[in-house]
């Protein structure tokens, strides 16, 4: 899952309900998030007072991607924050039983691309595998501008 601003307020609810239908979760599950200041995560809520009430630690990790200067664009520490777990996202990415969730700006599209583009050595390659996903139904795409 991946959010800015906003977009990361369905993701509470989708956390919720993994763990509500599935009380045998033995999956992962990575929330990717980023504002342009801590304010902007208020629709997060506190990842260690309301997402603890209802997600596992051990199959649980979110990524906080806070942009260190408050009129920065959120798209970099988000784009920062993918690229230091990309070999991870990758990885997942190639399973089977994995989904892709992106809510927010439109612009964290174009972060995501070019991240991936690079840990799939080409762009190419990588939107060979987002076709395949949309394709497979395991790609959500919820932005704006």
């Amino acid at each position: 899952m991946i959010g800015t601003g906003t977009g990361i307020a369905p993701f509470r609810t989708l956390v919720k309900s993994i763990y509500d239908q599935h009380g045998d979760w033995q999956g992962k599950v990575r929330l990717f998030y980023g504002a342009k200041s801590g304010l902007d995560t208020l629709y997060m809520n506190d990842q260690n007072s309301d997402l603890t009430n209802y997600y596992d630690e051990a199959t649980f990790k979110a990524y906080s991607a806070i942009n260190p200067r408050p009129r920065m664009d959120a798209s970099v520490a988000l784009g920062n924050s993918l690229a230091e777990n990309s070999a991870e996202t990758w990885a997942l990415m190639q399973e089977p039983n994995t989904y892709v969730y992106l809510a927010g700006l439109k612009k964290q599209v174009a972060v995501l691309d070019k991240v991936m583009s690079k840990v799939a050595g080409s762009e190419a390659a990588w939107q060979a595998l987002r076709k395949q996903l949309a394709r497979e139904g395991r790609w959500a795409e919820l932005t704006f501008q």
